[in-house]
Formats: C-alpha cells, structure tokens, sequence
C-alpha cells in the first residue's frame, strides 16, 4: 500500500492496496476495516508486473472530494466522502501542460510515485519519486512542472508528502532514514529536519493540512482552529463543506434524543448565528440557513446539549 489520504471531518483513512483495485478505508472512532464493494477503484483490473497502473498518489480536500493518480497518470480519479456513500467517478487521463517539454507526468524518470497534497484554491501537487514537482488543475486535468527539489541526498526518494504546521511539504523517504525534510512551496529548496534516533522509512503521509497560498498566512488562526477541529467527528456531519450557497445540512448519527443548541461561531468566539434543534433519533438532518451577508471564511460549528455541554464541533469554510 503506497496511497493514503486522511479525512479529518469523519477519521477516516483512505487508502488502496497497490495491486488490488479497491478503495477502502479505516474508521479511526472504530478502528474498524471497510471495503467500497459496489465500485471499483480503477478500471485496470489487474495490476500485477505493470507499475505504471499502480495507485500510488492520494489525497482528501476540504469540500469532500477525495483524488488519486496512477504511477503513469493514465487515471486520474475523483472519488467523495462527503454523504454517507463513497462514489467514484470514472477515471480520466491527466495531460501535460505545453511548458512540461520533456519532463512529463507520464514519465517513469520524473512523474511516477511520490505523494500528493492540496492546496486551498482546490489545485493538487505532486512530489514524485524522482522529486520532481507538479501543479495539477483538477477542473482541466492538466498537469504543469514547477521544478525540481534541490537539496536532497543523491538516494532520497520521495515517498511521502504532507503539509505542516508553518505550511511547507514534508517529505518522507522508503529509503533514505537519515533525516526528513521540509520544502518552502516556490523556492523548491529542502532542509533536513533530524532526529536523535533517525527517522522511519515511509511509503506515505496523510493529515488535514492544506497548502496555504496567500501572501499573509496567520499561523495562529492555523493552530487554533486545529484545537477546535473535528471534537467527537462521529457525533454529527456537516455538509458540503467548503459552503458555497449560505446553507449547509447537518446529519445526526450518534446523539440521544433530546433538545440541543447550535451555535455558529467565527474562530475569534464571535457568536454568528443560533438556533435549537430537538433531535428524535439517529440519521435525522437539519438545514441551517447563514446570513447571506456573513463574512466569507472559517466558522466552527457546535452543538450543545440541554446542560450547556459541548457535544460536537466541526470547522466549515464559508465561500
């Protein structure tokens, strides 16, 4: 297994066998094992002796939307976890920006393997293997170079990509355990991050982080909302997510009846909206309806029971 992506707002880990066409995943509340049955993954089929078909490059955005690339880039597919079934869409072929020239996404010496993060404009990067980088659009498929990562030991492969907290790439290696590094976005340049004792070799990283690509990141709204993130996930979800038409639906899974408060907060406390909500059982959905002349950005969602008990919070983007 060489292909993982985390979904923060259920915990769930995605992930895929490297020669078994099938989406499964882990529910971290649980620790329980599921298989996507109905669907198949790709439309290859057997994956043995081909490396090319090989599902090695996954990722979960924030609007629910999950995406994974073979080795060679001939699939490219979407799959959503926002409801409460996973769907795959059918796979499409990635194409090649016309400035790539000879360093292409379908190359074994510069697009296979690796990892890949998103960014908050919905655009995913690949690191590959060979550590090269590419930008892919996932409205028009189109994958554009944006370099190579210099700075790395000449046996460190990319392996494992995820976003930390002072939004640079980590990168993990198979093979090299010297140390990890870290990439400013850009400037393509990496920095050892060592370790008294080494580091594990890794096929794959997974968190919730996205790249952010504004001039002016805040860091501290950055850590605070992740003090508030996904409180008890399985209570409760909120979809879609980013908002998009100032409404949102709120599913109750795991809450006894009762009469419960929502609140609607920016990440600075404010309160935004509230509302009570008497919840009769399992499955029940409520539509909420925000102010069309809220600000766009970051709001927590939270649920309280009759006691004044946080029972539930969840971020939402409001765009």
């Amino acid at each position: 297994m060489a292909a993982i992506a985390y979904d923060s707002r259920t915990n769930r880990v995605y992930f895929t066998p490297m020669f078994i066409d099938q989406l499964r995943y882990i529910d971290l509340n649980t620790m329980k094992l599921y298989y996507v049955t109905d669907q198949s993954f790709t439309t290859l089929g057997s994956m043995h002796n081909d490396e090319g078909k090989t599902v090695t490059r996954m990722v979960i955005t924030p609007d629910g939307n999950g995406y994974a690339i073979t080795n060679d880039g001939n699939e490219f597919i979407r799959f959503n976890v926002s409801g409460r079934k996973v769907k795959i869409e059918s796979p499409v072929l990635l194409v090649d920006a016309p400035t790539n020239q000879s360093v292409s996404i379908h190359n074994r010496c510069g697009g296979f393997g690796g990892d890949m993060i998103a960014d908050d404009h919905g655009n995913l990067y690949i690191v590959s293997a060979q550590n090269h980088v590419f930008e892919i659009e996932a409205g028009t498929k189109v994958a554009t170079y944006r370099g190579v990562i210099t700075g790395l030991p000449a046996d460190f492969t990319t392996n494992g990509v995820a976003v930390d907290d002072k939004n640079r790439l980590l990168l993990s290696s198979a093979v090299n355990t010297h140390a990890w590094y870290v990439v400013s976005p850009g400037q393509w340049k990496a920095s050892a991050i060592t370790t008294p004792n080494g580091v594990y070799k890794s096929s794959d990283l997974a968190n919730s982080n996205i790249l952010k690509t504004g001039k002016n990141i805040d860091l501290d709204e950055i850590n605070t909302i992740g003090r508030f993130e996904n409180t008890i996930i399985g209570k409760a979800q909120v979809y879609p997510n980013p908002v998009t038409e100032n409404v949102f639906i709120i599913q109750f899974n795991e809450l006894d009846a009762g009469n419960y408060s929502l609140e609607l907060t920016d990440i600075m406390g404010r309160l935004v909206m509230k509302k009570k909500i008497a919840i009769g059982g399992e499955q029940q959905t409520e539509k909420i309806n925000i102010n069309p002349g809220a600000a766009r950005g970051i709001y927590l969602v939270k649920l309280r029971n009759q006691a004044g008990k946080e029972v539930f919070t969840q971020k939402v983007v409001v765009q």
